[in-house]
């Protein structure tokens, strides 16, 4: 069996990905660094940044460049939480709930790109063998982490 380069069309697809959810975000004047973040704050009100950075696989500093141009935008409040200060929780404001609603609706485009031609058993098998990889990649990686502070 020829050598397998997964990496090589991963990295070919995220970076083309951004390129499509780039236009699509450009007059919501976000872009695939952020979109992320303020679907996960709609699906999980006051979520904290913390919280955020673990569910995303991001670090602090990327959740926190992101949580403040949403912020700026008037898409989101960031709030105290109320058991402990250093905890800052997220909601989104009126506006960030229709741009977030308005957003799954055109991300819906970006996933039948990735996938036309793809019959329904496929795209079953597609999702089933990524979200493996991403498993086993995630898992890899706290390994690492593991390994570095030890």
């Amino acid at each position: 069996m020829k050598d397998l380069s997964f990496g090589k069309y991963i990295s070919s697809i995220y970076r083309n990905q951004c390129i499509i959810i780039n236009d699509i975000c450009k007059d919501l004047k976000i872009s695939s660094g952020q979109y992320l973040f303020l679907i996960k704050v709609a699906e999980n009100p006051n979520i904290t940044q913390k919280e955020l950075s673990e569910m995303l696989h991001f670090d602090r500093a990327n959740t926190n460049r992101a949580i403040k141009r949403l912020e700026s935008l008037s898409y989101l409040v960031v709030t105290p939480d109320s058991k402990d200060q250093r905890n800052k929780r997220n909601v989104l404001t009126h506006e960030g709930y229709e741009v977030a609603q308005l957003l799954r609706k055109r991300l819906k485009r970006v996933t039948e790109v990735l996938t036309r031609g793809f019959t329904d058993d496929e795209k079953q098998l597609f999702s089933k063998l990524i979200d493996t990889m991403d498993t086993n990649v995630q898992k890899e990686v706290q390994l690492l982490k593991g390994g570095l502070d030890g």
